[in-house]
């Protein structure tokens, strides 16, 4: 089972908490790679553990932990689907709207963008990916 972050990380701590993830276990234990951010290593620039309070300092703690132990659910990229000839994003109908098929494409302020990863936008239509869009954390 996959352990969601505790703590909202910043774009780069979420990109050395990758890297961790992707050395894992086979280059250190959570003990050192705490210590090393503890210690402010080079290799570790953007995660700090100063200025947490208790209560953070666990959850980080526990983050790190599940990082390199390869239990912890990062955040994968998300997109929404933009059309910008016709300015409309990809939706999804709601069972309420009595329609044949899932998804569709809205006006602004109609209904909400979908947010997906690249792999659901693959699994929805391959031909969506130039359409996709990065949304901005």
């Amino acid at each position: 089972m996959k352990n969601k972050l505790n703590i909202d990380y910043t774009k780069n701590e979420l990109n050395e908490l990758k890297q961790i993830s992707k050395e894992g276990a086979r280059k250190a234990s959570p003990m050192h790679v705490i210590s090393a951010i503890v210690q402010q290593k080079y290799y570790y620039l953007n995660l700090m553990s100063e200025n947490l309070d208790r209560d953070e300092e666990y959850a980080f703690i526990s983050d790190i932990n599940n990082v390199v132990m390869g239990t912890a659910k990062l955040p994968e990229k998300k997109y929404y689907i933009y059309n910008d000839i016709t300015h409309q994003y990809l939706g999804k109908y709601e069972p309420s709207d009595n329609m044949t098929v899932v998804y569709g494409w809205f006006a602004p302020f109609n209904k909400s963008a979908l947010f997906l990863t690249m792999e659901e936008i693959k699994k929805i239509d391959g031909r969506l990916i130039p359409y996709a869009v990065e949304v901005k954390r």
